[in-house]
């Protein structure tokens, strides 16, 4: 036979089919794609990977290559020339994966995936082993040459090395477990050394609860090298990122619930929740038996991790990664399956740089750290990695940088009685132990708590604390288990001394030390019996002398109050009196007084009536709303503009006139705040690529019940006219073009 094609057609034709091996010998095999596999445990192996070659046919290059089925093996090929149509490799917008910079365009082609003419039962997971993989927007399938790897463009090679251009083209592998039936025991696939060189492809995407096992799965120049999306889930062992986009991607979680139940109330912040039994969902192809830590629990439209879980009779204790945002309102909970990928011994190499050979470290290409690992909507990557230049990572708990010579190690628990040491004979010792009773201070006194922990200095030099801290917030700080503080040592040498929750009781000053509150003595103070001192100054009154003066007694004589006594002032007042003066004068004699005092500027009655009957803010000259007016100059409103958007909403109460100019198909929605009466215009314009549509809220009434239509023009403008009749009417029409 010539092809695989036919091999597989006759195959695929027989009731004796499954378990076929078709062999293929060296050569260049151009295939009609796909290559639908429709038996079981079905193999298909080249004699070397280096000498047997699928590429499509030019009417084919956009489609996937191998569609398999439950336990198919493909092993020893180099697969290539599969490629994304031109007008499609500008988007990203697969149904599959339609992020917009995560994303793949549509009509994106794999090497191998699920069969699609049917959805399959699969049993054993389809094989992948010792296979290549390249592809390049630029291949030339009509002339291809495995020696010369020709390009449709001005590079001298596609795909290959020295390959300087790209745009989005084949993928390596799709596990999509929507793909199979739904009665399917797995929807999976596995994966031992496969190399790909996609040069702005995508290596894998697992979705939909798919998942893959990959080892020495090899990923270059890719868009991203693995994806888990909508629940996939990927376990990658002795894998490489090379240069590329992306490195790996965890994605949101499975895109419907595969278990339900009920929670008990629970507060704000809380780290645990109650549920009852746990219910599988109909449409889960397994069976939920308890919340696992690889799930992702929804409460009140809010996602959380869940770390364990335990019985508590009828149901499950389950820890969250997170607090709760807000009380449970919604009781009713339910599961899914997070998307993540787990790495062992990842590497990472120059990712980030570019997907071609143009982007290569020789050339300039430089890395993008934080590319490496993408983790999106609850996605989780569960990452045991190192870089190109020997960074080692477990997530983001440990990061040892073997450049700097650094080792991060994020909070983290470690249990009783485990200690740490420094130094050649662990002359410092860190630890926390459980039971103190054989432990003893310098003075020979039991340490009697049952757990404490210890810092043990044993070596012969001190033990210092530094820190490079400012003086604003305290070099080294202590605080009891409520957080509040009980010591403050600043760096410019202050150090604060605090009492539970009353604030700070001694501080040292620079002139000294200050006390807040009462001091008690059980000594002297430089050979004083401060209380005997304090009880004779207590009998001595303040600022008392034994030597005032005549003019110092009369001063404090004058300042106490109700002295009686006549100042040289006191006299001018009385002298300034008018004989016959009285202080008992009516308000009707006080007032009479006043209005016949010119210029009083006092108001009577009738002048309150007269200026109760003026408007607030009324100005000479000022029309009334409410009488018939006929004015003598020219009266308009400000016009107002609308905000563009897909949907247009006009404030009624903020003018009558409006425009907007269109930048896409919109609706004019249900305009706020209508008052029957209001008439106006709105000019609706066209943006220079014209050919906008609109369509009208339903408050909106044209002649004849028909929506009126723009003209569609670029830059061409219309003016609609309306009246408010109600507050759920307004009739309009349109004039259209004018130009």
């Amino acid at each position: 036979m010539q092809s695989i094609a036919r091999a597989l057609e006759l195959i695929n034709a027989s009731s004796s089919g499954d378990g076929t091996l078709i062999k293929v010998a060296p050569g260049v095999y151009q295939e009609t794609l796909p290559l639908r596999i429709k038996k079981n445990n079905i193999s298909i192996v080249g004699e070397s990977m280096r000498s047997c070659f699928i590429h499509p046919t030019v009417a084919t290059e956009n489609n996937d290559m191998f569609e398999v089925d439950s336990g198919s093996y493909i092993a020893n090929f180099t697969m290539c020339g599969l490629k994304v149509p031109t007008a499609n490799q500008g988007s990203r917008n697969n149904s599959l994966d339609n992020d917009a910079t995560y994303g793949l365009p549509s009509n994106q082609p794999f090497a191998v995936r699920f069969r699609t003419d049917t959805a399959p039962v699969i049993l054993k997971s389809p094989y992948v082993q010792n296979c290549s993989h390249f592809s390049d927007a630029h291949f030339d399938n009509a002339n291809f040459d495995p020696n010369t790897f020709p390009s449709t463009d001005s590079q001298t090679y596609s795909a290959v090395a020295g390959d300087q251009s790209s745009a989005p083209c084949g993928g390596g592998l799709l596990v999509d477990g929507s793909a199979v039936s739904t009665s399917s025991p797995i929807r999976s696939m596995v994966v031992d050394a496969f190399t790909q060189i996609t040069l702005d492809g995508p290596g894998i995407l697992v979705t939909n609860n798919g998942y893959a096992q990959l080892v020495s799965f090899f990923g270059t120049f890719a868009h991203y090298h693995a994806k888990a999306k909508n629940g996939g889930q990927i376990n990658l062992s002795n894998c490489v990122s090379d240069f590329g986009r992306y490195g790996l991607i965890a994605d949101g979680k499975s895109p419907s619930a595969i278990a339900t139940a009920t929670a008990n109330d629970a507060n704000a912040g809380a780290t645990t929740i109650t549920i009852g039994a746990i219910t599988t969902d109909s449409g889960f192809h397994g069976t939920v038996a308890r919340p696992l830590d690889h799930m992702m629990v929804t409460i009140d439209g809010v996602d959380y991790g869940v770390v364990s879980s335990n019985t508590n009779g009828s149901g499950w204790d389950i820890v969250l990664t997170s607090g709760l945002t807000s009380n449970i309102t919604n009781n009713t909970v339910s599961f899914a399956l997070r998307s993540y990928i787990s790495t062992g011994g990842h590497t990472f190499e120059f990712v980030g740089v570019g997907t071609d050979y143009s982007n290569h470290p020789d050339f300039g290409g430089v890395p993008i750290e934080a590319n490496q690992v993408v983790q999106l909507n609850g996605g989780k990557v569960w990452q045991s990695s190192t870089d190109h230049v020997g960074k080692f990572k477990a997530g983001d708990v440990l990061v040892v940088d073997q450049v700097a010579e650094t080792v991060d190690l994020k909070t983290t628990n470690i249990g009783d009685d485990f200690k740490i040491n420094f130094g050649d004979n662990s002359d410092l010792q860190i630890s926390h132990k459980s039971n103190f009773s054989s432990q003893l201070d310098n003075a020979g006194n039991t340490i009697t708590a049952n757990s404490a922990s210890l810092i043990e200095d044993s070596g012969g030099g001190p033990l210092v604390f530094r820190s490079n801290s400012g003086t604003g917030s305290g070099a080294f700080q202590f605080f009891d288990q409520d957080w509040n503080p009980m010591l403050k040592i600043r760096s410019a040498g202050k150090v604060e001394l605090f009492y539970g929750d009353q604030g700070v009781k001694l501080e040292t000053l620079t002139g000294g030390v200050k006390v807040t509150g009462n001091i008690t003595l059980t000594g002297t103070v430089e050979g004083r019996q401060v209380a005997t001192d304090g009880a004779k100054l207590d009998g001595i009154e303040a600022g008392a002398t034994a030597d005032q003066t005549a003019a110092e007694i009369r001063t404090l004589v004058e300042s106490a109050t109700d002295s009686n006594v006549f100042t040289d002032a006191d006299h001018t007042k009385l002298n300034g009196i008018e004989t016959g003066a009285t202080a008992d004068q009516t308000a009707a004699e006080i007032r009479t007084l006043v209005e016949s005092a010119s210029d009083s500027n006092v108001f009577t009655d009738a002048d309150h009536t007269k200026l109760n009957g003026i408007e607030t803010g009324a100005e000479v000259g000022d029309a009334d709303l409410d009488t018939t007016q006929t004015f003598t100059k020219a009266q308009r409103g400000s016009v107002g503009t609308l905000t563009d958007g897909a949907t247009i909403t006009a404030d009624f109460a903020g003018n009558n006139n409006f425009t907007v100019t269109l930048g896409g198909n919109r609706t004019l929605a249900n305009p706020s705040n209508l008052t029957a009466g209001q008439s106006g215009v709105i000019v609706i314009n066209q943006d220079g690529t014209g050919n906008r549509t609109l369509s009208y809220g339903t408050y909106w009434k044209f002649a004849g019940g028909t929506d009126p239509t723009l003209s569609t023009g670029a830059n061409d403008m219309d003016v609609l006219s309306y009246y408010v009749v109600s507050s759920t009417v307004i009739v309009a029409s349109l004039g259209a073009d004018f130009s």
